[in-house]
Formats: structure tokens, sequence, C-alpha cells
């Protein structure tokens, strides 16, 4: 399910830029053709999570809640960490997931 998904954003973008309707960073304007190489780097660089340290500088609430303090069953995050969605592939900054909260519940860390 997930390659599926992944080959219909590619074809998103891909379709996108050709179109026009996302600017490619590297290119004077749009309606500039590229060549395959920069479309499939454009492609890249929306689809591919952001790893550079200013990326990993965004502000994350989710490390002030209590639960954060014990593992996450559904991810496998280890115990203050985030927990990631889609795959791994983007954490989530702002919540944990709800089985982790429970778990955190049964440890009597959370009423």
């Amino acid at each position: 399910m997930i390659p599926v998904i992944a080959a219909a954003a590619v074809v998103f973008v891909a379709a996108a830029l050709a179109l026009g309707h996302i600017a490619h960073p590297r290119r004077v304007n749009a309606t500039t053709p590229g060549t395959p190489e920069q479309d499939r780097a454009a492609i890249e660089e929306f689809c591919m999570p952001d790893t550079t340290p200013a990326a990993k500088a965004i502000p994350a609430p989710a490390l002030d809640l209590p639960a954060i303090a014990v593992p996450c069953p559904s991810c496998k995050s280890r115990a203050r960490e985030l927990c990631s969605s889609h795959g791994g592939t983007r954490s989530r900054r702002n919540d944990v997931h709800q089985a982790r909260t429970a778990q955190a519940r049964a440890a009597g860390l959370l009423q």
C-alpha cells in the first residue's frame, strides 16, 4: 500500500512541476523546461523528509508531554523520543500515539 501511495505522490509532484504549479527552486521560472535529472531532484526534494539540522530545531511540544517518558508500542519509538508517522518518515511533533498515552496511564504517569 505504501509503495502505491509513494508512486502516486511522485506522479502528482511531477505533474505539478510540469504544469508549473510548483516552481523548481533551481529554475529561473516554472515554465523553463528542465532536464529529467532536475525534475527527479525536485521530486525528491518535495517528497523526502528534511533531515537538516535546521529542520531538527523545529519546536516539538510533544517532548513536554508526560507520555513521552515511556516507549511507544505503536511506532516503536524509545522513551524520550518523538513518535513517528507515515512509516517513520516524519516525526509527530505535537502529540503522541494513543497507545503511548495509554501505556503512560497504566504506568501511573497520567491520571
